[in-house]
Parts: C-alpha cells; structure tokens; sequence
C-alpha cells in the first residue's frame, strides 16, 4: 500500500532537526514499519528517542536492534494507547500510526485529540481508504491465496476506514484551530492524514 513510503515523506522534515528527535508509534506491532521507514535516514543525532505503544508485548528484536544501530534509543510502551496519552507528559516532535485509527469508533478518536495537541508538534497516519475500489482490492486478496479471515479482516477495515475531511473534521472539534491539517486519499486503497502545529 506504500505506507512506509507515505510516513517517510510526511515524518522528513522532523527528522532534519539538528536536535535529538522525539518520535512516537502508536499501535506500533513488531516495529517493522519504523524499521523501513527511518533505514532511509541514517543514523539519528544522540540522545533520539523512538517510543513504541502498544497494549501487547509486540515489539520484535529485529527491529529493535536494527533502529538501536541507527543511534535511536528504543522505549516499549506495553499499554492501551488512551491510558499512555493521559497518564504520560513525554513530548513529541512527532507521533504517528499506520492502519490503527480505524479501529476506534470517532469519540475515541475525539477524546485522543487534546492530549495528542499536548505532547506532539506533529501527527500522521495512514488508513484504509472507505471507497469501492477498497472493497473490491480486499476481495481480490483471494487470488494472491488469502484464507477467508484475511478476507473478512480486510473488509471490515475498509467499511471502517476513511474518506473526504473525516479525519480533519474529527480534529477540528477538539484541537485549536490553527493546527494546519492535511487530508487526502492515495492511491486507490489508502488515506492519509496529517496535523502540524502553529
């Protein structure tokens, strides 16, 4: 779906500050996404940190080793990503997630928006794209040889995904309103969703 690419763009402008970076994945997996998406960019100034949160003990060694190699200092986050937005005062240069937020019904998603404006500069994400051609690239997962609950999985995400301003829309009523916000589809699967601060 080329994420990874789309996060790299969208992160590159925090990652040429001559300070020590501050970065934050939420819903962050095994790591892996972190791992292609800062590779490109070398080694980081000393004293970056990059924060994984997830409610499960997911982060995998690979990944890990890798990022520390590149000079980040790695820091698991085993909790549910509300109870680590508002129980934390860590700030952020920038936090971001890839195919998480739709997982949570708008007044999730609304409750999340003030803390987030606390701690972050920046937010970015990438979702499924609520569209037609979603529906019908999630169904042609059966011919790469996908099991039904692949297929089911894959549906369900993209009626759950997002389209037009939703996104914006859903900031807007929590955030002050001179954070700049960028939203548009890409490709013909993903979503994509960006907020920086004044």
């Amino acid at each position: 779906m080329g994420h990874a690419g789309l996060l790299r763009n969208a992160l590159s402008e925090v990652m040429t500050k001559h300070d020590p970076i501050h970065i934050a994945e939420m819903g962050a997996g095994d790591g892996s996404l972190a791992r292609i998406i800062f590779k490109s960019f070398g080694r980081v100034r000393a004293g970056s940190v990059l924060h994984f949160i997830d409610q499960a003990e997911t982060l995998g060694n690979e990944a890990r080793e890798s990022l520390e190699r590149q000079g980040w200092h790695v820091v698991e986050h085993v909790q549910d990503v509300r109870d680590w937005l508002y129980e934390s005062s860590e700030k952020f240069d920038a936090c971001y997630a890839n195919l998480f937020l739709h997982h949570f019904d708008d007044a999730s998603l609304k409750d999340w928006v003030k803390p987030l404006t606390r701690r972050t500069r920046q937010f970015v994400c990438c979702e499924p794209r609520r569209h037609r051609m979603g529906l019908l690239g999630a169904a042609g997962l059966r011919l790469l040889g996908c099991h039904d609950v692949t297929l089911h999985d894959a549906c369900i995400s993209v009626k759950a995904g997002f389209r037009a301003n939703e996104l914006s829309n859903i900031w807007k009523s929590e955030a002050e309103e001179t954070w700049k916000l960028a939203e548009h589809s890409s490709g013909c699967f993903s979503h994509f969703f960006k907020a920086t601060a004044p």
